[in-house]
């Protein structure tokens, strides 16, 4: 499904087109996220709380970097985007923590084999 498939012989190192993240917390409700370096000044996130009637509830919250840039769970779950550079809409950290993770994903480059 990406594109830059047909061109890219070999890829040396790690190489993500997206992320996906499931996070559990104290309360049991679920933390969902969705990182993509298409657009790498925004992350969607999906809160599944279970109420007391026994059923789920969703809540949906977009991060991005002009508007809301961070997003904390019952202090335990922190999702932030940060600028890593001064140049507009370039250069992002995508950084989540918790007690026992801490993950940061900076959207890289490529090329394909014959540009080395």
């Amino acid at each position: 499904s990406d594109q830059r498939s047909t061109v890219i012989k070999k890829v040396h190192g790690s190489f993500m087109s997206e992320a996906f993240l499931t996070m559990r917390l104290p309360s049991l409700s679920l933390v969902f996220v969705r990182y993509s370096p298409t657009i790498p000044y925004a992350a969607e996130v999906r809160v599944q709380n279970f109420n007391t009637d026994g059923n789920w509830s969703t809540e949906e919250l977009q991060l991005d970097i002009d508007s809301t840039s961070r997003a904390d769970f019952e202090n335990a779950v922190h999702i932030t985007i940060v600028k890593t550079s001064p140049s507009p809409k370039s250069d992002f950290a995508f950084i989540v923590t918790d007690g026992a993770w801490n993950i940061s994903m900076t959207p890289g480059s490529y090329c394909a084999e014959d540009d080395r």
